[in-house]
């Protein structure tokens, strides 16, 4: 094959690949499951922890124009995928109480030990990139919610 064939094919599955898109469906949401329905909190630290963790943890996933180009649509679909699967805030209050407990735990913990936000996900979107005086503020939250 010629260079120019070989460009005009990898051009043709780019192309074609566009037509396979992401299921991003959003179930019906219960408004009083949420998280921040259960567990109100300041408005400044509701907006923190939403921008730092409802993007791939909830069904109200802001998808960036990146995600709409194959084959990073699938990529980012299944992270926000695993993340929901893993723990979905919109969800919060259909988890028993010991799962709650455990939930807020593992919070406290990937936050504070800077695993959460994946590193990935706060360098694309630098509201979630969350200083030391804001883990600690979203941790004490957390910590305080516990039983």
């Amino acid at each position: 094959m010629t260079r120019k064939k070989v460009l005009l094919l990898i051009v043709l599955v780019l192309l074609g690949i566009q037509a396979i898109r992401p299921n991003r469906a959003v179930p019906e949401i219960d408004p009083s499951q949420d998280f921040i329905a259960i567990y109100p909190g300041e408005p400044e630290i509701e907006q923190l922890f939403k921008d730092a963790c409802y993007d791939c943890h909830s069904h109200e996933t802001t998808y960036p124009w990146y995600s709409e180009i194959a084959p990073v649509s699938w990529i980012v679909q299944d992270h926000v995928n695993h993340g929901k699967e893993h723990l979905n805030f919109n969800e919060w209050g259909l988890r028993g109480k010991a799962k709650r407990s455990h939930a807020l735990e593992e919070m406290v913990e990937e936050t504070l030990e800077l695993e959460m936000p994946l590193k990935s996900y706060a360098n694309m979107h630098p509201e979630a990139q969350l200083t030391a005086e804001q883990r600690k503020q979203l941790a004490a939250w957390w910590k305080s919610l516990r039983p």
